[in-house]
């Protein structure tokens, strides 16, 4: 193979690559409408159930505060 044949074949691009571009797909959803899980297993229904009743003033209701936190409005 030629020097030439050689710095043709290292910089040609492949049609692969075209195709992909390097980025990942992003998928749009309309609003309201919740995407595919990921995950396609049988849901345990006590972690379900825990996931469902999960909200954050539970769980942040036995954190310690900060003094400037009490102080502001």
């Amino acid at each position: 193979m030629t020097f030439r044949e050689t710095v043709k074949k290292a910089f040609r691009r492949n049609s692969d690559k075209d195709k992909n571009n390097g980025k990942p797909k992003i998928e749009y959803y309309r609003r309201g409408e919740c995407p595919r899980s990921k995950y396609r297993g049988p849901v345990d229904p006590e972690h379900r159930r825990r996931l469902y009743d999960w909200n954050f003033e539970t769980a942040t209701a036995d954190r310690d505060r900060s003094f400037e936190l009490d102080l502001s409005p």
